[in-house]
C-alpha cells in the first residue's frame, strides 16, 4: 500500500473521530512516514497495519474504553508507542544487515576489483611508456639522419677535388640528410615536452582534486 492510500484510508475510518482528534491523528502519522524517509516507508506502513484496525486502535486510546484507564497497554505503553519502539527495532536490524550483506559483497569483490585495478593501471603505465619510447626512437633516429648526413657531407668535401660530380652530390645529400635530420629531432624532442607537461599537468590535478575537497570540507566545518 503507498502512503497516499493508506493516509485516505486512515482518514476514513476516523470520519466518525472528534475533528481535532483525527487531525492530530492523521498529523502524527504523517509525520511519523516522513521521519520514516522514502526507503523505509513501503515498510512502516505495513507494519502498521490496516489503516481501519489502526483507527480503532486510535479512538480507543482516545476514549480510554481499553482495559487499561489511560488507554495503554497492560506494560504501561500505548498501542501507538509500541508499534513505533517494534518499528524502531525492526528498522535497526534491516539497517544492520543491509551494511552485513555490503560489507559481504564488497569482501568478495575485492580481489576482483584489485587486479581490475592493477591490470588497469599496468595497461596506463605501459601505454605512457610506449608513447614515451616511440618519441624518444624517432627523435633518436633524427639524430642518426643527422649523423648520416655529416658523414655523406664529409666524403662529399673529400671526394670533390678527385670527382668533382660525385663530390657536390655527396655534399648536397649530407646537408639535406643534416637539415631532416635537425627538424625530425627538434619536433620530436618538442612533442616529447609537449606529452611530458601534459601527463604532468593531469597528475597533477587528479591528485589536487582530494586535497581540495578535503581543504574545502574542514573549512566549511
Amino acid at each position: 500500500m503507498k502512503r497516499e492510500e493508506f493516509m485516505r484510508a486512515l482518514e476514513a475510518a476516523l470520519a466518525d473521530a472528534p475533528a481535532d482528534e483525527r487531525d492530530a491523528a492523521l498529523q502524527y502519522y504523517n509525520d511519523y512516514l516522513d521521519d520514516a524517509g522514502t526507503e523505509d516507508e513501503e515498510r512502516v506502513i505495513e507494519a502498521l497495519g490496516d489503516p481501519a484496525v489502526l483507527a480503532e486502535s486510535i479512538c480507543r486510546d482516545a476514549s480510554g474504553s481499553d482495559d487499561a484507564p489511560d488507554g495503554s497497554l497492560p506494560d504501561g505503553r500505548s498501542d501507538e508507542e509500541t508499534s513505533k519502539a517494534g518499528l524502531k527495532t525492526a528498522g535497526k536490524q534491516v539497517n544492520v544487515w543491509k551494511w552485513v550483506c555490503i560489507g559481504l559483497f564488497i569482501a568478495i569483490l575485492s580481489p576482483f576489483i584489485l587486479a581490475l585495478a592493477v591490470t588497469v593501471l599496468a595497461l596506463a603505465v605501459a601505454l605512457v611508456v610506449s608513447v614515451f619510447a616511440v618519441i624518444i626512437s624517432l627523435a633518436i633516429t633524427g639524430v642518426a639522419v643527422m649523423g648520416g648526413g655529416l658523414a655523406a657531407a664529409g666524403i662529399g668535401v673529400l671526394k670533390i677535388f678527385a670527382v668533382p660530380a660525385a663530390g657536390l652530390y655527396l655534399c648536397g645529400i649530407g646537408i639535406l640528410m643534416m637539415a631532416v635530420g635537425l627538424l625530425a629531432t627538434v619536433f620530436f624532442v618538442w612533442v616529447f615536452v609537449k606529452v611530458a607537461c601534459l601527463l604532468g599537468r593531469s597528475l597533477l590535478r587528479l591528485f589536487r582534486k582530494p586535497i581540495v575537497k578535503k581543504e574545502g570540507g574542514e573549512a566549511n566545518a
